[in-house]
């Protein structure tokens, strides 16, 4: 009951409300881009053209999504989904699907548009739609009317379109089945692995067979190419000493954040009794369920047990708890339920509260009081706060900056300026770690085509920081004489002549394979455990052995009539034989199958909008005017159907 409450208190509309505001952007990561000028032209799709406000303000409220669900890391994060190309190419999508829904003749009549806004539970008291709370939500939200309704006007009309494009769209019973076929039967199979470990050379390698191993194999005895950089680490503990915090600046993000963050809101904890009654119920069901709760209220002021009547007579999940909903906010819940548990004291008992949901009786048990933080007792949390910010733009900035001042003054003389110890490097390849900079694997990366004398930047994170770094010396890769490795080759040969005896041994038996009794004779003899596992065919691994597709496709062909395989991968070899095909004994396949339709139905018509928008961008004509504004935005995101 409290989670179905609290997404009832998120609905569809009030997510998009949140969605559409917009956040103090510029402050929290620096301006978008080059362009100042919000009235500038971004993109034009045809004659329509996308502003750049316009674009900057879509952006800001995907951003500050990433920094709800992703506090610690949602800049990078939108930096690696290159966050500004979604965006835009979204915005070009909706333009043309808005555009070809009124070609098409559809419209949103002011009737349909009050209807929606009248039905949204937030803006509703006492079940009626209340034009003051719609008002004041709007003016929290920073919105007014007009723009919301026009907003809400356009996602209306999307829907009917989208809804005609997909009205045809079914899944037939075959492919339903088919589909749960593939997900739910399991394959169980006994299996052998031919260990080579288990097997035992009669004689070590030759020395021929490890010379004719060693020059079969140069890659494996291969001394990679080495490199010696001088570098200088720039992080936030270099810069964040010098970021000047001011008073005022720690003022003003107090202000602006007192509720977000330096207040803690006011908690109830309570309990209920509901008695389900859906809104459409006729009047002799209304007056039944009120009749019924009446007299369970009069029994709870009359003193009896709350939890006991709870557990008696609630329709609600929490009853076998005593209709115990543990600790909650305002915010948790549908505001008639909200309004009524916060309007009470402690052991107070409510009357009866119509929400959604039904009719409840709601009894506080324990309050804590919201409280705030002063000013002065998170001053230095802000200051704090402010100088990482701070550093974090001023690194930003020198990532883009110091190549060239490098290029002009040298590696040595910046990293002075900017009080950075600069360090030469020992001769490393790309295995192991660095002494200062742990594991170089993706250093190494860049290095491979450098050479001495070149310079380039190794972009980590900046609490680790950037290295910047000059190539001082390189070592070629070279293969190994054989007498530097003689004691490797030889273990190599070895290993790879008992990989070979196992498989030949697998093989073998394999041909010899007629009935059950030859499998387990041959485990026996070869003092091989036999493993038995069961998984379907589009399980991820498969427990003891991995990920290994073809030992699954192996198995999903036998039978009885054609019970045994032989799957060999990477060196090693299985035998395995048909055990039994099943399905797990399930109570809820008539529910499954529906859930399988209703993701079927939703990729077709996921492709069927998607192949629409295709359509709509290859008949338009869009030019981006500022390609360095928005990176990787030229091309359409195209997403694969799933198949059946």
């Amino acid at each position: 009951m409290l989670t179905a409450m609290r997404k009832g208190a998120q609905s569809w509309i009030g997510k998009m409300v949140l969605g559409i505001i917009a956040v103090t952007f510029v402050i929290a990561f620096g301006v978008v881009g080059n362009l100042s000028n919000p009235k500038e032209v971004l993109v034009k799709v045809d004659s329509h053209e996308i502003m750049v406000g316009e674009f900057r303000r879509t952006y800001e409220i995907e951003l500050d999504r990433l920094r709800q669900r992703f506090p610690d890391n949602a800049e990078v994060l939108a930096s690696q989904l290159n966050l500004r190309g979604q965006v835009l190419q979204r915005m070009i999508n909706r333009y043309l699907m808005l555009r070809e829904a009124a070609a098409s003749g559809l419209t949103v009549t002011e009737d349909e548009l009050k209807e929606t806004v009248r039905r949204e539970p937030a803006y509703q008291v006492d079940g009626r739609f209340d034009y003051e709370t719609y008002r004041q939500i709007l003016q929290q939200r920073r919105l007014t009317p007009a723009d919301y309704e026009n907003q809400l006007r356009e996602d209306l009309l999307l829907g009917k379109h989208q809804r005609n494009l997909t009205v045809g769209v079914i899944v037939g019973a075959p492919q339903i089945e088919q589909r749960y076929r593939i997900q739910n039967e399991r394959v169980e199979v006994d299996y052998i692995y031919a260990d080579p470990d288990k097997v035992k050379l009669a004689k070590r390698p030759t020395l021929e067979a490890q010379q004719a191993y060693y020059k079969s194999h140069p890659d494996r005895f291969t001394q990679p190419a080495r490199f010696q950089i001088r570098y200088f680490n720039l992080s936030l503990s270099l810069l964040e000493p010098e970021a000047q915090v001011r008073p005022r600046a720690v003022e003003r993000y107090y202000e602006r954040n007192l509720e977000s963050e330096f207040s803690t809101p006011k908690r109830v904890r309570a309990r209920h009794i509901l008695k389900r009654l859906p809104q459409e119920a006729d009047a002799n069901r209304k007056a039944k369920v009120r009749a019924e709760m009446e007299a369970i209220l009069a029994r709870a002021r009359a003193g009896e047990d709350f939890a006991g009547l709870a557990r008696t007579h609630s329709e609600d999940l929490s009853k076998e708890k005593g209709g115990n909903l543990g600790f909650f906010n305002r915010d948790d819940m549908v505001p008639e339920f909200a309004d009524a548990a916060f309007s009470l004291p402690a052991g107070g008992i409510s009357g009866l509260v119509r929400s959604p949901f039904g009719l409840h009786i709601i009894k506080v048990t324990a309050i804590e009081p919201g409280e705030q933080k002063s000013l002065e007792e998170v001053r230095e949390e802000i200051e704090n706060k402010l100088r990482t910010l701070r550093a974090e733009r001023r690194l930003e900035l020198e990532l883009e900056r110091l190549p060239a001042r490098i290029e002009k003054e040298g590696l040595d003389a910046v990293a002075q300026s900017l009080g950075a110890p600069a360090i030469t490097s020992p001769f490393f390849d790309g295995s192991g770690v660095l002494k200062g900079l742990g594991s170089i694997g993706p250093l190494y990366g860049q290095l491979k085509g450098r050479r001495k004398g070149d310079r380039g930047v190794w972009r980590r994170n900046p609490v680790f920081g950037h290295i910047f770094y000059e190539v001082r010396d390189r070592k070629d890769s070279f293969v190994k004489s054989f007498d530097q490795v003689k004691s490797e080759v030889a273990r190599q040969t070895a290993a790879e002549q008992r990989r070979e005896a196992a498989l030949a041994q697998a093989k073998s038996a394999f041909k010899e394979l007629k009935a059950a009794e030859d499998f387990a004779r041959y485990a026996r003899g070869k003092a091989l455990p036999v493993n038995t596992v069961s998984f379907t065919v589009i399980d991820p691994s498969i427990e003891g052995i991995g990920v290994n597709r073809e030992f699954q496709r192996a198995a999903f062909r036998l039978d009885g009539d054609s019970p045994f395989a032989l799957n060999i991968k990477d060196g090693k070899a299985y035998l395995m034989r048909f055990s039994r095909r099943y399905f797990a004994e399930s109570e809820n396949e008539l529910v499954l199958k529906e859930q399988i339709a209703s993701r079927m139905e939703e990729t077709l018509r996921r492709y069927v909008l998607d192949s629409e928008v295709e359509r709509l961008r290859a008949g338009s004509q869009i030019d981006i005017v500022a390609p360095g504004y928005v990176a990787g935005s030229t091309a359409a995101p195209r997403r694969n159907p799933c198949g059946y």
